[in-house]
């Protein structure tokens, strides 16, 4: 199967610095909300944005290979993850 993502869109094992951040700007710890996440490569980010907000959930969308391999890594958030 064909790699989708160049070397140069791959995310570290902690997500996407920038976006945690602005997400941290932008929402309170506790406060409830949805993100939402379109080429989601192993879920680093997700995974981030669910550890820090245990009121958040997410949508995410990508190749199937993808999200198996993120369905596998978020578990733990449960029906937090769409």
């Amino acid at each position: 199967m064909k790699n989708w993502y160049p070397d140069r869109l791959k995310v570290s094992n902690k997500g996407t610095p920038e976006t945690i951040d602005f997400v941290k700007s932008a929402f309170e710890t506790d406060q409830p909300f949805h993100y939402s996440e379109f080429g989601i490569y192993e879920g680093s980010t997700a995974y981030a944005v669910l550890s820090e907000f245990p009121n958040a959930r997410v949508s995410l969308f990508d190749f199937e290979s993808a999200i198996s391999v993120s369905k596998t890594r978020l578990s733990e958030f449960g029906d937090r993850v769409d």
